[in-house]
């Protein structure tokens, strides 16, 4: 089991019930929000905020979906973390020009230094996608459907595509009836089939 105990990195956390306790399980931890309007303290500005995700993860992938569709390539850059998280390091930064290994121009080496940069007694999973305030050193959110719905009007002032609206205010109910259906059976799926030790209860 790979986490952050109070700030503290662990990546060889032998599994008990007390860890898997729901206040270990600490996913969408940063639920802050960048606003187009200055409500929020997180502003809309070009080039402030760095996206990281992995192509491996299936969360992160439709963050990514949206940052292309909306073409946000220009306002808010990305840095695409190695595939293979199930190390004692966990999610890290590859030597490639995707990867960014300086973590984007913020010096990290591995994710979970974000993660203790935004909160140093921080307790929980260390997870993508996360979006990072390069400003305030710290982690604005990590829950990928927060991110998506952000990314589908918030930048549109600043060069995003305002003709592209993924999140139509007269589908939204059904949008989010399928968010849950594809969190649950599909991308939630994918990490209880590799964490799976047999056949049975795989779904």
């Amino acid at each position: 089991m790979k986490l952050m105990i109070n700030g503290v990195w662990r990546g060889d956390v032998e599994a008990t019930p007390a860890l898997n306790a729901e206040r270990m399980i600490d996913v969408g931890a940063f639920r802050d929000r960048v606003s187009a309007d200055g409500s929020s303290a997180f502003p809309a500005e070009a080039s402030r905020y760095h996206l990281y995700v992995s192509y491996a993860c299936p969360f992160s992938h439709r963050v990514i979906v949206v940052h292309a569709l909306k073409r946000l390539q220009g306002i808010v850059d990305l840095s695409v973390l190695h595939p293979l998280w199930d190390t004692l390091d966990g999610w890290v930064f590859g030597d490639t020009a995707l990867s960014m290994p300086d973590g984007g121009g913020c010096g990290f080496k591995r994710l979970h230094e974000a993660y203790r940069a935004s909160r140093p007694d921080y307790t929980g999973k260390v997870t993508v996608p996360v979006l990072w305030d390069r400003r305030d050193r710290r982690i604005v959110n990590n829950e990928s459907l927060d991110i998506a719905k952000m990314f589908n009007r918030t930048f549109d002032h600043l060069g995003g595509d305002h003709e592209v609206d993924l999140y139509p205010e007269s589908s939204r109910d059904d949008i989010d009836a399928l968010n849950v259906r594809i969190a649950r059976s599909l991308a939630k799926g994918v990490y209880e089939v590799a964490g799976a030790e047999g056949q049975a209860g795989c779904r």
